[in-house]
């Protein structure tokens, strides 16, 4: 069946953010002599806040240490973007421009706020490409749940069998999975394992390369 709407993940996804989460997550670590490496950062890629918070505590040992690790790391990414939005992943402009003029309707459902979405998506000036977000702060679970997909699904008006999800992470592609709806990764800080194999409609390497499985 030919998909009439695209649900996009934010980060890692549309915007090349993943590496400035990491930066800002490590400088707000090392403030508190822990070396963060990228083994220790990637469980918490794609996730929401709350999760965050916690798992800083317990990668710390104490639980008010790592929520304020986190609001500071939070402090430091605002800090970068807010000088210059990041930039999108290659191939982003090109795809949603294909999903408009062929008529397909196009959302975001991100771990990010809503209002950071809106804020994202209107400096890049691609907001006129989307009909809809859903932010994490408009649930109450977090990916992997499936939550956030069910709520975006229920904003476009489609069936499960119209919709497609196209995630860069485990978390996301495990949502969607969860959610019935197809999804397709196209990977950033991390390499696809036989879970992503399994639970993907495809692994591709750019986005843009998604458009053959719209049909």
């Amino acid at each position: 069946m030919m998909k009439k709407a695209v649900i996009f993940d934010m980060d890692g996804t549309l915007f090349d953010t993943e590496p400035i989460y990491y930066k800002s997550n490590k400088e707000a670590f090392a403030e508190v002599d822990y070396d963060l490496t990228a083994e220790d950062y990637q469980p918490f890629i794609g996730v929401g806040s709350d999760y965050s918070r916690r798992g800083f505590g317990e990668l710390l040992g104490d639980v008010e240490l790592g929520s304020k690790v986190f609001d500071r790391a939070d402090f430091l990414f605002n800090e970068m973007v807010n000088h210059q939005v990041p930039p999108l992943k290659v191939g982003v402009m090109d795809l949603l421009e294909h999903l408009n003029n062929q008529g397909i309707a196009c959302y975001v459902a991100s771990s990010s706020a809503y209002a950071t979405i809106v804020d994202f998506t209107d400096r890049a000036g691609i907001a006129k490409y989307f009909k809809g977000y859903i932010g994490g702060d408009q649930v109450s679970e977090a990916k992997p749940d499936p939550e956030i997909f069910l709520k975006a699904l229920d904003l476009t008006g489609y069936t499960v069998e119209e919709a497609l999800v196209v995630e860069d992470s485990l978390n996301g592609v495990r949502a969607s999975y969860s959610a019935y709806i197809d999804v397709i990764m196209v990977p950033d800080l991390i390499a696809p394992d036989d879970e992503v194999l399994d639970k993907c409609l495809a692994v591709v390497p750019r986005i843009d390369d998604i458009v053959p499985f719209l049909d």
